[in-house]
């Protein structure tokens, strides 16, 4: 029977916060108000109890109870949270330049635990997953990056450059320059800020720009990166002397980095000093230990110098041309596919079929690489509008045909090769079959697959020459699983 002293009431008392009086206290309250049905000695104690609690309401009447938090402790348990989550950010750092990518990724993913809404979290996490060549997962991260807006006042005019990072990422030009636009705004004017203009300006080709700005950044701040830019500027106008000297300008700068050592290993055999870029090759060689799948050995670096080379006249005969002759772009695309460029490649395999409206037998090939090239570039929202675009467009009754509907699974690999009549066919078929399997993870398979396609021997094919590097690549990094 209910206690007819005792009514339904609101407790509130104050103590000192940051203490564990209020849960004691809660339970005491509980204990009190539930004895008074039995009218038991501990409804004498509610007072005390109540004396006890701390910023506390014990509802009674079913009312849950709810914990008052001052402003300057709510502050400064986001200042703590902030710390920690911007420790593990700097770990993340420490990691990865002790080659320990997966604790990098670790420590990023913690950060991101701790503040999910700091955009330089996710960008900083995409990175690695991006150098782990976790293409799908750095893009989706970079794109979650990008629906956050930044908050004012918390560090907004940085949030904004690493937004702008992202955009650079995704080759979004035009958003990292309206992000650029708004980090500087705020007062951000970095060397950071400015190397990324010039970088930005570098990839649409302005050279002018981008070492103009490159050169800013290196005013406020030289570092090798800025230096590095600045080289593939002067050697992308063929004036290799000056890369040469930008290059060594940043080793001067400090510790050079592994891409400064394999540029300039690449300007010295553009310059005909051999035996130089041999060494430096030897040297850059000698450091790394998990990223020289292009070239791990001299021979197939000079094959990288070779195709560069020949990118550089395919580049200037597409200038030329005033995008009147699409063949240069089609050659060019091949190259970049051969140096595992499946992102640029595809992009100018899209460009040929705007400039040929899809037509005929290289409408069909160009569309199988943009496919492939978007997809191995973690891509793939890319790759289903092209497909959305190709069912209408091309032409159905020609080679290789078949191999488009291969990759948009329409055909199994078994159905492909049965298509295949002749060798020449057999060699495209088992290439691209490789790449699918590349591309799913399936390295031994894939390797397998290019073989047979060498096998064939039809050397005077793209696919051929294709399926050779892509098999050479396969080799390596097989060779390095079992070192590990």
């Amino acid at each position: 029977m209910q206690n007819k002293f005792v009514r339904p009431c609101r407790i509130t008392a104050i103590l000192p916060s940051n203490t564990l009086y209020p849960r004691i206290a809660s339970k005491i309250v509980a204990m009190a108000l539930y004895s008074s049905f039995s009218k038991s000695i501990y409804p004498a104690i509610l007072p005390i109890a109540a004396c006890f609690l701390c910023h506390t309401e014990a509802v009674w009447a079913g009312e849950p109870a709810t914990l008052k938090v001052t402003g300057a402790e709510k502050t400064d348990k986001t200042n703590k949270l902030r710390t920690r989550a911007e420790d593990c950010y700097q770990r993340s750092f420490l990691l990865e330049d002790r080659g320990d990518l997966h604790g990098a990724l670790s420590e990023a993913t913690a950060a991101i635990k701790i503040c999910p809404r700091l955009i330089r979290y996710h960008v900083r996490r995409a990175d690695i997953f991006e150098q782990l060549g976790m293409y799908r997962e750095a893009n989706s991260e970079y794109k979650r990056a990008l629906n956050m807006v930044p908050s004012p006042g918390i560090e907004a005019e940085r949030e904004y450059f690493h937004r702008a990072e992202a955009y650079y990422r995704l080759k979004n030009y035009p958003g990292a320059q309206a992000s650029l636009f708004e980090a500087t705004k705020r007062g951000f004017k970095t060397h950071r800020v400015y190397r990324l203009i010039g970088k930005i300006a570098f990839k649409q080709g302005q050279y002018k720009k981008s070492i103009h700005y490159l050169d800013l950044a290196i005013k406020a701040k030289p570092t090798p990166t800025s230096f590095l830019y600045k080289s593939r500027c002067y050697r992308a106008q063929s004036m290799f002397q000056k890369s040469l000297e930008s290059l060594n300008q940043a080793e001067a700068c400090g510790v050079a980095t592994p891409s400064v050592i394999i540029e300039k290993a690449l300007v010295l055999y553009r310059l005909k000093r051999i035996s130089e870029s041999k060494k430096v090759y030897l040297r850059w060689r000698a450091e790394r230990d998990r990223d020289y799948l292009l070239y791990p050995d001299w021979k197939s670096f000079v094959h990288y110098c070779e195709t560069d080379q020949k990118i550089d006249y395919y580049g200037r005969l597409i200038k030329l041309s005033r995008k009147n002759n699409a063949a240069p772009l089609y050659e060019r695309a091949i190259l970049n596919f051969d140096l595992a460029r499946y992102h640029g490649a595809a992009k100018e395999m899209e460009q040929y079929l705007t400039m040929t409206s899809w037509k005929g037998r290289g409408g069909v090939s160009a569309a199988c690489y943009a496919n492939i090239g978007y997809r191995l570039s973690g891509r793939s929202e890319r790759a289903q509008t092209l497909d959305e675009k190709a069912v209408s467009r091309l032409n159905k009754n020609v080679w290789p045909y078949p191999v488009y509907l291969f990759l948009r699974k329409s055909l199994s690999s078994k159905e492909l090769l049965s298509r295949a009549r002749t060798n020449q066919q057999l060699t495209v078929a088992n290439f691209f079959i490789g790449l699918v399997q590349l591309l799913h993870g399936k390295d031994k398979e894939a390797m397998v697959s290019q073989q047979k396609a060498l096998d064939l021997q039809e050397i005077g094919l793209d696919e051929y020459a294709l399926a050779e590097a892509e098999f050479h690549r396969l080799k390596h990094r097989l060779s390095l699983s079992k070192k590990k």
